[in-house]
């Protein structure tokens, strides 16, 4: 599943602590036709928000930050999937 930047930590947090993890999503989303990664892959936001100029001018040149906006969940950190069928 491709969810928001940060929900793959929390559903690891859940799943470390026994906390069912639910997800809601069009059944469409789970079938070999629909390619997320594709799109996924190339959502990128501002580097900026994560490091600052002057932080990333002291680590020094040879530093790539990158920012994802989807995280992937891996079936088995998901609980149950809850789908419009």
């Amino acid at each position: 599943m491709f969810a928001p930047a940060g929900a793959l930590i929390a559903a690891s947090v859940a799943k470390a602590h026994s906390v069912p993890v639910v997800a809601c999503a069009g059944q469409f989303k789970m079938t070999p036709r629909w390619q997320p990664a594709d799109y996924a892959a190339a959502d990128l936001g501002d580097p900026a928000q994560v490091l600052s100029l002057e932080d990333a001018s002291a680590v020094g040149d040879d530093v790539d930050v990158l920012n994802p906006a989807w995280d992937f969940i891996q079936p088995e950190l998901v609980d149950v999937y809850i789908t419009n069928e």
